[in-house]
């Protein structure tokens, strides 16, 4: 019984972990969404899936004023504190379905596990307390009706220039499917996908067990190692204001957990459009999880703990001051942006991406020092192992355009020739 129990915890801990970067990062979802649709050239589902996105949130926000003001007991009388966030998802995850329906493989299977997390996130609300079965209820109602509303609605506006119509139950964009597919494979650079997991593997279990063999056995236990890190914290504390506090919650955001996953958010579905090609995207969430791997194997082994000084953040982690995962999530996050941008982009422009990503990863290492939340050393061996585990998926996954024919000036005509063919025409279908 103690075992199940634990169990339950755990899910319930999990969805509420999903509700809480729901909050404070999902809204960069639709909006990138939205931007993936115009690049695709599909300006009436994005201008529909927009719509939707700001109905829903009106909606979420509009619900629970009115409730309480008929209830006449403000929100006392009754716990609307996940109303938004049920019917946030269900709007959302019912648009993105009738947008991406009419491409995606096993249509049933993506439509029964869209259906299963709104129920499962219901229902641990409601196991939990946070909410009661009527309001989970009438979110979900809501945004099923607000959704099926905007899709029928929209059917016949957004549809082929041939005239044709989107065919299926709340269905959009289907006469435009084959822009919303990606290019053919042939020719693509990326390896085996097993190939790829075997040797991605093999370098993040030579990464944990070298981050955590610095950490235990040169970092911590070495008093000249120590003295150092202690001296340059005393230093940040030191020089602590008001305004610099400001600037280093402002740093700090571009690093955090909500930040790191809007940018991916936003980043993933952009590269898809302008690439298209998987390669982009998966580099992009590879570079996070393996990251976030090795930092929580290896602070889980190392256990260091944290600087003793005031902590001026809210929130402290509970996790290892050594390695830290901000820092390393900066580097491959932004990091990976940049390789994206100089391998694909053509204007003389693009080697700005590079100063820009050096500056987010010195401003995050600048805020967890000033706020006394690692040691110097910490952010050192996230900013070297992060840039090794980046430098190893771009060379093993190979998210570039790849070489043209020939060599030298023909390969650059045929790069050059590839982007144009990309945005001028619509991707074969196999």
């Amino acid at each position: 019984m103690g075992v199940l129990t634990d169990v339950l915890a755990g899910v319930l801990g999990g969805f509420a972990f999903v509700a809480d970067i729901g909050r404070q990062a999902g809204w960069a979802l639709l909006p990138a969404t939205v931007v993936f649709l115009l690049v695709r050239r599909l300006p009436r589902a994005a201008v529909v899936l927009a719509l939707g996105g700001l109905g829903g949130a009106l909606l979420a926000a509009v619900v629970p004023l009115l409730v309480a003001v008929w209830l006449s007991t403000g929100e006392g009388g009754m716990n609307l504190a996940f109303f938004d966030d049920v019917l946030g998802l269900t709007v959302t995850s019912a648009l993105l379905l009738m947008v991406f329906q009419p491409v995606l493989p096993a249509k049933r299977w993506w439509v029964l596990g869209t259906a299963l997390l709104v129920v499962g996130f219901g229902t641990a609300a409601v196991a939990s307390g946070s909410a009661s079965l009527a309001v989970v209820l009438s979110a979900g109602a809501i945004g099923v009706l607000w959704a099926g509303t905007v899709g029928l609605l929209s059917r016949r506006w957004v549809s082929d220039q041939s005239g044709a119509h989107a065919a299926g139950w709340l269905t959009m964009a289907v006469g435009h499917s084959d822009r919303l597919r990606l290019a053919p494979e042939r020719g693509s650079p990326s390896p085996s996908l097993a190939r790829a997991v075997a040797a991605l593997g093999a370098v993040l279990v030579l990464l944990a067990g070298t981050v955590a063999a610095i950490g235990s056995f040169v970092i911590v236990p070495s008093a000249a190692v120590q003295e150092v890190d202690d001296r340059i914290i005393d230093w940040f504390v030191s020089i602590r204001s008001d305004g610099l506090s400001a600037l280093a919650t402002v740093l700090d955001a571009a690093g955090n957990t909500p930040g790191i996953i809007a940018v991916q958010l936003a980043a993933v579905p952009i590269a898809l459009a302008l690439t298209r090609r998987r390669a982009p995207a998966v580099l992009l969430v590879t570079a996070v999880v393996g990251e976030t791997a090795v930092y929580l194997v290896a602070g889980a082994l190392v256990g260091r703990a944290r600087p003793e000084v005031d902590h001026l953040s809210m929130m402290v982690p509970p996790t290892s001051s050594y390695p830290s995962g901000h820092v390393a999530a900066t580097v491959v996050t932004y990091g990976a942006i940049a390789l994206l941008v100089l391998a694909w982009s053509r204007s003389r422009w693009r080697y700005a991406v590079v100063p820009v990503a050096v500056l987010l990863v010195a401003g995050v290492v600048l805020a967890r020092l000033y706020w006394g939340l690692h040691f110097a050393t910490d952010t050192l061996a996230s900013v070297v192992f992060a840039v090794v585990w980046l430098a190893a998926c771009w060379r093993v996954i190979r998210p570039g355009p790849g070489p043209g024919p020939g060599s030298g000036r023909e390969r650059a005509v045929s790069i050059r020739n590839a982007h144009t063919r990309a945005w001028r025409e619509p991707p074969e279908i196999a």
